[in-house]
């Protein structure tokens, strides 16, 4: 007959085997996306000194926080969500991800991509805001376009079919020396208003007061969304990842991805700000099918 250890005693000798074998609690900033109930989601993240955006731990921080966007699929990430109380926040949506949906909610939600583009060894996104000079470029590119192939039409010492055929090989091939003209000679990437993806103790100022209501969902509340009201338009300030001021003024989806974002780094979440009654899971749908098939699979 085996003897029956008093309960107390087996729970002190299994927490004791558990504490050797138990391997040391992960540190941030984390390989995963910390979830709602984490408690660094609820507290407000300490702004970082310029003199220290390029160290090692904070370098460290924003890598991280690319990576596991990246790997998550995500259009922005805040630097609580890794296990970080700090003002960082990264976003990116690319063409890819806009390909993904559907011309109606492209243009109702009024979405944007901004790509990352490496420019001068770093990674950043960019707007299509073009300076006075590159536009009148374009113009006189688009000029000489149309005016060259009406002139040859015009020349006196060229047969008529011989011009004919000669402006119509000139309007099809002009368009394709256009465009690697204006970037190479002109350097047109670098003329274009060019901004960080990633932002250091951000500031946002509203530029358009009027809210606009639209789904919204995070990945510290996965598998949810809610309708959420957020400004139409905003503009943010601060600091790149090489300590570079920065700013950037959006509307439509964009500027939404920035208030998500800051919400984060002040303690909050959309669940505070949302309406309530559209709060779902998004896959309700998908379980009813699940069971469906479970229960017609058994029959």
């Amino acid at each position: 007959m085996a003897m029956k250890l008093p309960s107390t005693v087996l729970t002190k000798l299994v927490s004791s085997y558990n504490h050797l074998w138990k391997p040391p609690p992960k540190k941030p900033p984390y390989n995963h996306i910390c979830r709602i109930g984490d408690p660094v989601l609820r507290y407000e993240a300490k702004a970082i000194d310029v003199e220290k955006i390029k160290s090692e731990e904070i370098q460290k921080v924003i890598s991280k926080m690319k990576k596991v966007m990246r790997n998550h699929k995500a259009v922005g990430l805040a630097a609580p969500q890794i296990g970080c109380s700090l003002r960082v926040i990264t976003m990116e949506f690319s063409p890819e991800s806009l390909e993904m949906f559907p011309p109606s909610i492209v243009l109702s939600r009024e979405y944007q991509a901004f790509p990352l583009q490496a420019t001068g060894g770093g990674t950043h996104l960019w707007t299509y805001r073009l300076s006075s000079s590159v536009r009148l470029f374009i113009i006189g590119v688009n000029l000489f376009h149309l005016i060259l192939p009406l002139f040859l039409l015009n020349m006196p010492n060229l047969l008529g079919s011989t011009r004919i055929l000669t402006a119509f090989f000139l309007h099809l091939i002009l368009p394709y020396f256009s465009m690697p003209l204006l970037q190479n000679q002109l350097g047109l990437i670098r003329l274009l208003d060019i901004i960080s993806q990633v932002f250091v103790n951000p500031v946002m100022r509203v530029v358009e007061k009027h809210k606009v209501t639209f789904p919204e969902a995070c990945e510290c509340i996965k598998g949810y969304s809610a309708l959420v009201p957020r400004y139409y338009e905003v503009k943010i300030t601060g600091y790149n990842e090489k300590a570079e001021e920065v700013e950037w003024q959006v509307k439509g989806w964009p500027a939404r991805i920035i208030q998500h974002e800051l919400d984060h780094i002040n303690g909050k979440l959309y669940t505070d700000i949302m309406v309530s009654q559209s709060f779902q899971y998004d896959f309700w749908y998908q379980e009813h099918l699940q069971k469906w098939f479970n229960i017609f699979i058994r029959k």
